[in-house]
């Protein structure tokens, strides 16, 4: 425990130092976390099924952040026909 005591001493000085590199290692955790469900839901729009490829984006919207997600998604990725899909 002593030893515990004298490295928390030593750290004192660099307090400030270590509480922004937490902040930024969280706040790296957490986008890295959101890009990864936005390009989930980019793949899951591009390579769906053809039936549920198609839907009209404003019947998407639930009110839910993720709704509002695969919303924007599909109208951004989505065209009317699937070659020109393809080719964006």
């Amino acid at each position: 425990m002593s030893d515990a005591r004298r490295i928390l001493r030593l750290m004192r000085p660099e307090w400030g130092i270590l509480g922004l590199s937490v902040f930024a290692t969280l706040c790296y955790v957490l986008l890295n976390a959101a890009s990864v469900w936005v390009l989930g839901s980019l793949v899951h729009s591009i390579f769906a099924a053809p039936s549920t490829a198609t839907v009209d984006p404003s019947t998407i919207v639930d009110g839910t952040l993720n709704g509002s997600l695969k919303a924007w998604t599909l109208a951004w990725v989505l065209r009317d026909a699937a070659p020109a899909t393809l080719s964006r």
